[in-house]
């Protein structure tokens, strides 16, 4: 149940540095804050890299099973289902039908998702910003208007 999760900054492609988007020291030291084991490495060493990787996956694949149980004790859907099976208003057969209900409107949404148009690019930009940060801007026109 653990995740690898890479940062890397990328200049020219961001509308801010990382000095802007967080007063972090490190976007590595972002991970504390969540609890997260992380490395700050040399993305231009090679071996470092391989070496840091290697170590994030064996942690990712070979988890910590009694922090996983642990928050698998904590999950609030399967607590607030038993105490509504506990209060007599849920019971295995209602869980049944809205599972078969769910899986039909996700199905559904699969197929209509599948067959929709492609959205244009700009959207990525234009449907989100109210007002665009001019260096978000110059960069979009760079790469797109010229």
């Amino acid at each position: 149940m653990s995740d690898l999760i890479p940062c890397q900054p990328t200049p020219g492609l961001q509308h801010s540095g990382a000095t802007e988007a967080t007063a972090s020291a490190t976007i590595a030291a972002k991970a504390i804050a969540y609890g997260m084991p992380s490395r700050r490495v040399d993305g231009n060493d090679v071996l470092a890299v391989t070496r840091v990787v290697e170590d994030a996956l064996d942690r990712a694949r070979n988890g910590d099973q009694a922090e996983v149980d642990a928050w698998l004790k904590k999950d609030p859907i399967k607590r607030y289902r038993t105490f509504l099976e506990e209060q007599g208003l849920w019971d295995e057969a209602q869980e049944e039908d809205l599972q078969d209900e769910l899986s039909g409107q996700i199905k559904k949404a699969k197929i209509e998702a599948e067959a929709a148009q492609p959205i244009a690019f700009d959207t990525m930009i234009t449907d989100v910003f109210a007002e665009i940060d001019p260096r978000l801007q110059e960069h979009y026109d760079d790469e797109f208007d010229g």
